[in-house]
């Protein structure tokens, strides 16, 4: 008799704190900003509700 198990993987995850703008250099707010919004122009995103869906399909 064969008993499976459903295992998850895991990879380690870094934490990244996202900086504030007041521990910014005025530089590097804009380079994040420019890239932000030239991601927009070019519609480099995805929706919110199937970023959740697909987090929740992913770990559950």
């Amino acid at each position: 008799m064969s008993i499976t198990k459903k295992t998850r993987v895991f990879a380690k995850i870094e934490k990244k704190s996202i900086p504030i703008q007041e521990e910014m250099s005025n530089d590097t707010f804009h380079a994040m900003m420019t890239t932000g919004y030239s991601q927009a122009l070019k519609d480099d995103s995805q929706p919110m509700d199937e970023v959740f869906k697909e987090l929740e399909e992913c770990l559950s």
